[in-house]
């Protein structure tokens, strides 16, 4: 398992082309900055260094709730495995929004179908992803293509 708090919502942010982009639907939370921190860092800037610095590092709050974050039963090492908690908090966010999303359909299509249970934000995020990908996508798509011939 992994991943754990934060994790953003609001609508379902687009990239290029309308594919939705899963970091995107992030927030800012500190837990998701943090996160970053430790996936990224090459991606650290002086900037976010110093203010950092100036911090002291993560509160004791944070501190204190990542230590609750796992990844094959023991708290993340490496980049690559923060990058699985990323993934995991980016997961959570889109099935947020995707809820979102299927909720706010019942403004435009009379008979929107119940949104499946999804399974538990601890199970296995690729079943999660897989799930997302097969069942509840060409749903979103049929549903919003009914909704523009009704239009």
């Amino acid at each position: 398992g992994g991943g754990g708090g934060g994790g953003g919502g609001g609508g379902l942010a687009r990239s290029e082309g309308g594919v939705t982009d899963a970091a995107s639907l992030l927030d800012d939370s500190e837990v998701a900055l943090e996160v970053r921190w430790h996936a990224h860092p090459h991606k650290r800037s002086m900037l976010d260094r110093l203010r950092r610095s100036a911090k002291g590092g993560p509160s004791q709050t944070l501190a204190a709730e990542l230590e609750h974050v796992q990844v094959g039963g023991r708290p993340p090492a490496t980049e690559a495995e923060w990058r699985l908690v990323e993934a995991r908090l980016e997961l959570q966010a889109a099935a947020a929004a995707l809820r979102e999303q299927w909720s706010a359909l019942d403004a435009y299509v009379a008979s929107v179908p119940p949104l499946p249970a999804l399974p538990s934000l601890q199970a296995d995020p690729l079943r999660l992803g897989a799930l997302l990908r097969a069942v509840h996508v060409p749903r979103l798509g049929a549903c919003a293509a009914a909704a523009a011939k009704a239009a």
